[in-house]
């Protein structure tokens, strides 16, 4: 079952990449095909795998922290069991503390052991990822033709720097869910002063397209983003 679907997945992709190469020259597909194109990039990073050479030391680690993980039961059952025939429990319980970090302290020692042999590789797909998030940002707000893309023109709450990034990344959600660029009224900052605008603490959101002129409506329902340009 498994190899049908990979074969099934092959064909897919094949089938798309030509599509792709044999209608190169149409913006709409050339949107699709940039799609495609993230979705397979999304899944190459996702679908990286631990280095082999790792299995034998994570495999003496995950030994290592079972038997820690024994010993902590163990240390702990006989410290409860110590405090309780104790005739200064105060005395004793402080004691049991002392002698329980030790086994705690060696735990955490085996698990920094083990989460050091995913550094390295969860660096490099962290990283992938990152560049990709950003070449989609980047290559959304600045569309090779600004005409053939609608625009979605938010209007940021009045309140902190927090709460207005917060706001603009949910319009920016909207837009890029909706294939738009999204410009934003430049609206102060309650603690920046009414001097200061979103352009004195932002870069610009497109580098090159700019606000069109049109019709503009409120956007009342997810269908109005469909079917607006603006």
């Amino acid at each position: 079952m498994r190899r049908n679907a990979k074969v099934f997945a092959f064909v897919a992709s094949s089938v798309l990449m030509i599509g792709c190469l044999i209608n190169k020259t149409f913006p709409k597909q050339n949107e699709f095909c940039f799609k495609q194109k993230t979705i397979h990039e999304m899944k190459a990073i996702v679908s990286v795998e631990r280095p082999k050479a790792t299995d034998i030391k994570r495999a003496k680690y995950a030994r290592e922290i079972k038997a820690e993980l024994q010993n902590l039961w163990h240390a702990t059952e006989f410290e409860f069991k110590r405090v309780l025939r104790s005739n200064d429990r105060n005395k004793s319980i402080d004691q049991a503390e002392k002698d329980l970090l030790q086994t705690i302290w060696a735990l955490e020692i085996q698990l920094e052991n083990i989460q050091s042999l995913d550094i390295t590789w969860q660096a490099v797909v962290a990283n992938k990822t990152a560049n990709m998030v950003s070449d989609l940002i980047d290559s959304h707000q600045n569309p090779h033709n600004c005409n053939e893309r609608g625009q979605l023109f938010g209007h940021p709450e009045v309140c902190g720097y927090g709460c207005m990034v917060h706001n603009i990344l949910e319009q920016f959600f909207m837009a890029l869910s909706n294939n738009k660029t999204l410009f934003t009224y430049p609206f102060g900052c309650i603690y920046l002063g009414n001097e200061t605008t979103l352009k004195n603490v932002f870069q610009p959101f497109s580098k090159n397209c700019s606000l069109r002129t049109g019709d503009w409506k409120e956007v009342e329902t997810y269908t109005d983003l469909k079917v607006n340009d603006l």
